[in-house]
């Protein structure tokens, strides 16, 4: 009897891992709030995550003893900065990687996306300072490398975790192979029971939209005149 917890940083994929997952499974119950898709409009063609955010809400994480009552045999979402705060237990944990790069690219968009919604709309969204204060884990802070390696090193201390780490463009570019990964561990043991095919076929790599090779870079000059001021 374990937990199977999608986590990684913002924008890696865990939204999407979470729905492959949900639909190569019929032994798992989803922990999810449906009605979370209200906070991710679709404004001038673009969404960030269409098929849905697959997070409990902020309402549930509030509550004191919830990390302390998640069933077995569930799958939920808890990125990276909350993976600390689990009680002790048996948790299958796949870790989401990405590019810091797109990362990055991603995180900025979805942030002009929702600014631009406000500005339709005449609404006012908490910025991730606020969201900090009332939710320490809500991991909308931009993204920071040191924060995310620590909490990878307690990880690897928690006798309680087996982490498999899955790279977002490998899930793209060959989800079968992927998914091999998560369901088995190295040594041909199963650790997150899943259909590979299904989960495979829940992966649309039309939404790979923040590709490394087509993020503009810096000019050079630009580059050597930041490190001068620095």
């Amino acid at each position: 009897m374990s937990v199977v917890v999608v986590s990684g940083a913002r924008r890696t994929g865990t939204s999407m891992m979470m729905s492959a997952l949900h639909k190569g499974s019929s032994t798992l119950d989803l922990l999810v709030a449906p009605i979370l898709e209200k906070a991710n409009p679709k404004f001038k063609d673009y969404q960030p995550n269409p098929n849905g955010l697959y997070e409990v809400g902020l309402v549930r994480y509030l509550e004191p003893r919830f990390l302390r009552k998640i069933p077995d045999d569930c799958l939920i979402k808890i990125l990276f900065d909350g993976i600390p705060n689990l009680y002790p237990g048996d948790y299958k944990i796949v870790w989401m990687d990405r590019d810091e790069a797109e990362i990055r690219a991603s995180e900025e968009r979805v942030d002009r996306h929702f600014k631009e919604c406000d500005k339709e709309t005449g609404q006012t969204r908490r910025d991730h300072n606020e969201y900090t204060r009332i939710l320490p884990f809500c991991s909308l802070r931009p993204y920071n490398k040191e924060d995310i390696d620590h909490v990878l090193k307690i990880c690897e201390m928690r006798k309680d975790f087996d982490v498999v780490r899955v790279n977002y463009r490998d899930v793209i570019e060959d989800p079968i192979k992927a998914f091999e990964k998560i369901k088995f561990t190295p040594l041909g043991r199963l650790r997150v029971d899943i259909d590979i095919e299904l989960a495979a076929s829940a992966i649309d790599p039309t939404l790979y939209r923040m590709k490394s090779e087509e993020i503009e870079c810096p000019q050079p000059e630009l580059v050597q005149q930041a490190m001068h001021l620095m």
